[in-house]
């Protein structure tokens, strides 16, 4: 079987998809790295929210939540599995990614969808 890409994800937004590709091929990072990203972009959230009253806080610490739910099944899963699971994280810290984070109220959505996308592939099995 190949390995999976966003066309193969159940619910995957498609404007995300080329962000996603191009975070799939980069080499892997260390599971406690990814886990220092998702912490310090959940820090850089809250202190937007200062500067913007409606970024979706709750919906931050949600996919924060998810991205180190995702980041636990990493180490026993295959090398293509640990990808979508970098992507996914990757996606999430991306603060410019298809919708900019803190920039507006839906900032957040995508990154939503992205995280519940490769979410459901695992679930799937």
């Amino acid at each position: 079987m190949p390995d999976p890409t966003s066309a193969q994800l159940k619910g995957f937004p498609p404007e995300a998809t080329s962000v996603f590709e191009s975070l799939l091929n980069l080499e892997l990072q260390p599971v406690p790295a990814l886990e220092r990203q998702v912490d310090r972009h959940l820090a850089d959230l809250q202190e937007a929210h200062g500067r913007n009253e409606f970024l979706d806080l709750a919906m931050a610490w949600e996919l924060a939540g998810a991205s180190h739910r995702l980041l636990a099944l990493s180490p026993t899963a295959t090398e293509a599995d640990q990808r979508l699971i970098q992507a996914a994280v990757l996606h999430f810290v991306l603060a410019n990614d298809a919708s900019p984070d803190t920039g507006w109220l839906l900032g957040l959505e995508d990154d939503a969808k992205v995280l519940q996308a490769v979410a459901r592939h695992f679930d799937a099995r």
